[in-house]
């Protein structure tokens, strides 16, 4: 079964991108998980840097905005 991808040179196909944003009060001693990887809030100054998928990588910055932009 072949997955959607996001746009790739040389792969002609389309993807839809479905892009949710919302903010939380909650701090990093407020999170409580079970089994696996931490959850972690990464600072906004910091997160453009950590190893993004490709999609991410490209929608990430637009709904960053400036560094001193608030959404």
């Amino acid at each position: 079964m072949e997955r959607p991808a996001p746009y790739e040179a040389g792969f002609p196909h389309t993807v839809t991108v479905h892009v949710f944003r919302g903010s939380v009060g909650a701090r990093q001693q407020d999170v409580v998980v079970g089994e696996g990887r931490a959850m972690v809030f990464v600072p906004r100054d910091e997160v453009l840097n950590r190893d993004l998928a490709v999609t991410t990588a490209a929608v990430l910055p637009l709904h960053l905005g400036s560094p001193g932009e608030t959404h």
